[in-house]
């Protein structure tokens, strides 16, 4: 017997495309979609059916690109050598040298 929630048939269900979702927020049902689709939907009139090319798409992920991965790439190199320093002070016995005990190690 599958008692499946909604729920998680929607977490696997594929996101609404943008006019389906714009068309969504327009007739009140703004629940359904995600916070950017809203803003979309509010600014859709403004934009109007000229939308972006694909060009200045590109331009804006490049961008985007260049200003969030090295932040990224600094987090996980950091996340790395965290990983490796609490590593090398289990192997020399930290926990016994300041008198940890259980939970107060990590």
């Amino acid at each position: 017997m599958n008692h499946t929630s909604k729920s998680a048939l929607e977490a696997v269900a594929p996101a609404p495309t943008a006019p389906v979702a714009v068309k969504a927020v327009k007739q009140g049902n703004a629940d359904e979609v995600d916070i950017a689709t809203q803003i979309l939907a509010d600014y859709a009139e403004t934009m109007g059916s000229e939308g972006w090319t694909k060009e200045e798409e590109k331009k804006l992920m490049r961008r985007v690109d260049w200003r969030l991965i090295p932040i990224l790439f600094v987090c996980a190199t950091l996340l790395g050598l965290d990983k490796t320093a609490i590593s090398a002070a289990a192997i020399y016995n930290i926990k016994g040298d300041l008198g940890l005990s259980g939970s107060q190690y990590s």
